[in-house]
């Protein structure tokens, strides 16, 4: 192992020395500070997630239970100190979403039923084709070739959630009719909506 040069260990020695404990100091303290701020900033997105998931539960489920019991649709809140007044309204709730990450069974049966039942226009078809160097040309004919030429490629496919909701909500308001929610990736209830007044 070889050691430093008496020179180089001199260097070494007079550079800590050198180091201004004033300025190590204000370093530490703002570390500290980043330390500090970073830990709040955690522990605040912790209650934020909190405080949003209970409002989903009061918005979802808790109050529309509530105003179905009370057989209301809407309630007035009184202004209170500070706090203004509020109409607190129950109303429908629709929305569906075949996720991208569902097991492809899952995926095709949703698509199976949208187009056995007449419905397969709101699919989306998405056609991935992986073309190597120099395919350019082949890339140009992809329409005209792709079974011709035996590119390899896969297809997917895909319903916008805003198209799919809007056709669960048309299904069940103007046509009576509940298609299979789960298949489809479907919430249908009722939420309550604050409206300051």
């Amino acid at each position: 192992m070889n050691t430093p040069s008496a020179a180089l260990a001199a260097a070494i020695t007079n550079a800590k020395l050198a180091l201004n404990p004033d300025k190590l100091d204000r370093l530490r303290e703002a570390a500290k500070l980043l330390r500090d701020w970073t830990l709040e900033a955690e522990a605040r997105e912790a209650d934020l997630k909190l405080c949003k998931s209970q409002i989903d539960t009061m918005v979802k489920s808790t109050l529309p239970a509530l105003f179905e019991e009370a057989g209301v649709t809407s309630i007035g809140i009184e202004a209170e100190g500070n706090m203004p007044a509020y109409e607190a309204k129950a109303q429908p709730y629709y929305h569906a979403n075949i996720k991208a990450d569902w097991e492809p069974e899952k995926k095709n049966e949703a698509f199976t039923w949208l187009t056995d039942h007449g419905h397969g226009d709101l699919i989306k078809a998405i056609v991935t084709i992986e073309f190597g160097r120099g395919e350019y040309g082949t890339m140009k004919k992809v329409e005209d070739w792709l079974r011709k030429s035996k590119v390899l490629y896969t297809n997917d496919r895909a319903v916008p959630w805003a198209s799919l909701t809007a056709f669960v909500k048309e299904q069940i308001t103007k046509h009576n009719t509940i298609p299979p929610l789960e298949t489809l990736g479907a919430t249908v209830g009722k939420v309550v909506k604050l409206k300051q007044l």
